[in-house]
């Protein structure tokens, strides 16, 4: 009859053996994975070549002949040193015994959606895709059922298109993070809002694309549509939306969706305008009627934004005079915005080129191109954040805007240094000159500074030479050496040593008028 006692457990392996347990444990053979042998065979092999006499004294051997002896030791002792796992704990950790509010805690954390949230660069900006596990549900009932109460915290909205590459515009060059799209979004019940995308005119009535969105990033999405609408003003006018609410949970009973969470299914799609049709189910009249109120309000004309975009750069211009940065950073990145130009951190997407590609024919701008407007504004703007900037004490993003902006110029309008020339008369030598000024100071600040060490050493890496600090002063110079910018030169040069930046000698004072002549030459070769 076998015996009932249990088998011994092995200890070091975790697993049951049978074993005796007077006998010791033999360890398993050797075996390395093969980086790990290569290693060792290097070590073994370092020394073929060495010979030791065994009477001679430690004195002889040389420094190579203890360093390979020293080497082989540390592999040896590294390879064949026991494994030791962590005793496995005899009981789970008593997860029930807790009061039910920190279990509540426990699932929120478990299923709140920026902890399953997995960013990834797209283009100039950051995508995402959130990767929800429901294995906790499957602990018992009791969890099943408590745990369910955290999940329906989060609200899902299903899209239904017919055009399978607007999944992937979403994703990519939309960034916006995405539930699930395809077959898995399909088979997604979840949804609370669902927003069905239809080309009637075209006789697509049916869409067979989905994707499932988070709530909160509904405005992303039509945000999206937002500027595509803007590029193509034919699309919108052959678009229906049909808009329904769901009742998830209890639809034998349905109870009424709080208007708080109609109105943020709905409103986001104010930004949607000018389509050919739209239809509503289960949603209130009110919500409704706010959802066509903001859908009637234009979208922005060209003028309208070049004009608000300087507004609002004047607006900062005021709050830096007044030794405010932060608020005049923020107000010169709100210009961009209005412009169309999106700025987080050091990524920045030009959106709706289409949008620029009319006339301006009223107001401030009138009888200029839209497009020539716009990157007028996109270059004084990058000047002013370069400079505010350094006054907010970070000259590391000052540096990486200004050199982002000269490569741009230099490199991507044109090879040679002309175009540098040409710019400055296109759009004032004042503006150019902060750009050169600001980022030689940054880049100035930056030396000697060991938090900063990495950065210096890959601008000095760049082709072309576009990091040169002692050009970028002669350039800054040359550009305001006209006599009409004496003031500006010398407001400068005492807003500079405010800051702790110190111009070289002679590049900002009346000396640089010797040289006014010579502003138009081509100043390749001073670079080289």
């Amino acid at each position: 009859m076998a015996s009932s006692r249990p088998r011994p457990q092995d200890p070091v392996n975790g697993g049951w053996t049978d074993t005796p347990l007077s006998r010791p444990h033999s360890p398993p053979p050797y075996s390395s994975p093969p980086s790990e042998r290569d290693d060792v065979d290097f070590a073994l092999g370092s020394m073929d070549h060495v010979s030791i006499d065994e009477d001679s004294e430690d004195e002889s051997l040389t420094p190579d002949v203890v360093a390979a002896f020293d080497k082989l030791h540390e592999q040896l002792r590294r390879h064949r040193a026991p494994v030791v796992q962590p005793p496995v704990p005899q009981q789970p950790f008593p997860f029930m015994r807790l009061p039910l509010e920190l279990r509540e805690q426990v699932y929120d954390e478990y299923f709140r959606p920026e902890n399953r949230l997995e960013v990834y660069e797209v283009g100039d900006g950051l995508g995402g895709m959130y990767n929800f596990e429901f294995a906790l549900l499957r602990t018992n009932k009791q969890v099943w059922q408590e745990a369910l109460r955290s999940w329906r915290k989060n609200v899902f909205v299903r899209i239904e298109t017919p055009w399978p590459h607007a999944v992937h515009h979403i994703r990519s060059e939309g960034q916006v993070p995405i539930v699930a799209a395809g077959p898995r979004a399909h088979e997604c019940f979840q949804h609370r809002g669902l927003v069905q995308i239809t080309a009637p005119l075209h006789g697509v009535t049916v869409p067979d694309h989905d994707i499932v969105l988070l709530l909160e990033d509904l405005p992303k999405f039509t945000k999206v549509w937002f500027y595509s609408a803007l590029n193509y003003i034919s699309l919108n006018p052959q678009l229906c939306l049909i808009f329904g609410l769901r009742e998830l949970y209890n639809p034998r009973d349905p109870k009424p969706v709080p208007l708080e969470i109609q109105r943020k299914l709905l409103l986001p799609f104010g930004d949607v305008k000018d389509l050919y049709d739209t239809d509503f189910t289960g949603y209130d009249e009110s919500v409704i009627a706010e959802l066509h109120k903001a859908m009637k309000v234009p979208y922005p004309t060209v003028r309208e934004s070049c004009e608000l975009a300087t507004t609002l750069m004047e607006d900062g211009d005021l709050l830096l005079a007044t030794n405010k940065p932060q608020l005049a950073l923020d107000t010169y990145i709100k210009s961009f915005d209005a412009i169309h130009i999106k700025i987080s951190g050091r990524n920045r997407k030009i959106l709706a080129d289409g949008h620029f590609a009319d006339d301006i024919h009223e107001g401030r701008f009138a009888g200029q191109a839209a497009m020539t407007v716009r990157v007028v504004l996109r270059i004084r703007l990058v000047a002013r954040m370069v400079r505010t900037y350094v006054h907010l004490g970070q000259p590391n993003e000052a540096a990486f805007w200004g050199i982002r902006s000269i490569k741009l110029v230099r490199q991507g309008m044109s090879p040679n240094a002309d175009m540098d020339d040409f710019f400055s008369d296109f759009i004032g030598s004042s503006d150019i000159a902060l750009i050169y000024a600001w980022t030689a100071g940054a880049l100035a600040l930056m030396e000697g500074k060991d938090k900063w060490k990495e950065e210096i050493l890959e601008y000095r890496w760049e082709d072309g030479g576009v990091a040169d600090v002692e050009a970028m002063w002669r350039r800054a110079g040359l550009y305001l050496a006209s006599e009409r910018y004496a003031g500006e030169r010398k407001g400068m040069v005492e807003e500079m040593k405010r800051v702790g930046i110190k111009p070289p000698t002679g590049v900002f004072t009346d000396e640089a008028n010797e040289v006014d002549s010579m502003r138009h030459m081509h100043m390749g070769d001073m670079e080289s």
